[in-house]
């Protein structure tokens, strides 16, 4: 194996301390295939001194090298969400069943006057103004009744005007865009 050379430091010092202590140990390394491309190791170190008194090292080594692409590829997705958001002159948030916001992005405080963490503090639904309240519940919840496919092809967006309050007091207008997916713990 060749391993890239701000790894070797690590490789030695985990098999030293190994050595020392007898606790096993575990490293991430990269190391070149013999094709010439790069690949990840997840290593297991473990040793022990036999009845002559050698000392033996056994690696198990597992490739993680699709694991390592995927994180670098959830980084890069998520890179861009945050670049998109903030570049948006949208306000764009996240919202639960019950109204409350799980998620608001930085735009809230330029369009709303409220910092995310003071929207996020809100109780749910409480910037709609109360002539548009049921109308807007009404239908948001709706949504959460039948959740959009994530993987069809034009998900089933819901759209609604209604007036928020601005943290000043002053009611404006907006065009809600919405849709409904699930999250990764199961959370609509």
């Amino acid at each position: 194996m060749v391993f890239l050379p701000d790894v070797l430091p690590t490789t030695v010092t985990t098999g030293r301390a190994v050595r020392q202590t007898g606790a096993p140990a575990e490293t991430q390394v990269r190391v070149r295939h013999k094709l010439g491309h790069w690949l990840w190791f997840e290593n297991t170190v473990m040793g022990w001194t036999d009845a002559h008194g050698d000392y033996f090292t056994l690696v198990y080594s597992r490739d993680i090298s699709d694991i390592k692409r995927a994180e670098a590829g959830q980084r890069e997705s998520e890179a861009r969400y945050s670049v998109v958001t903030r570049m948006s002159s949208d306000l764009i948030t996240e919202m639960d069943r019950a109204g409350r916001y799980t998620h608001v992005d930085s735009g809230c405080e330029k369009i709303l006057g409220y910092t995310v963490e003071e929207a996020l503090a809100l109780e749910p639904w409480a910037l709609i103004h109360p002539e548009d309240h049921e109308r807007v519940i009404e239908q948001l919840e709706a949504q959460f009744i039948e959740p959009s496919d994530s993987t069809s092809p034009g998900p089933n967006l819901q759209f609604v005007e209604a007036r928020l309050q601005h943290k000043d007091g002053r009611w404006l207008w907006f065009e809600i865009n919405g849709v409904t997916y699930p999250r990764s713990d199961g959370q609509l």
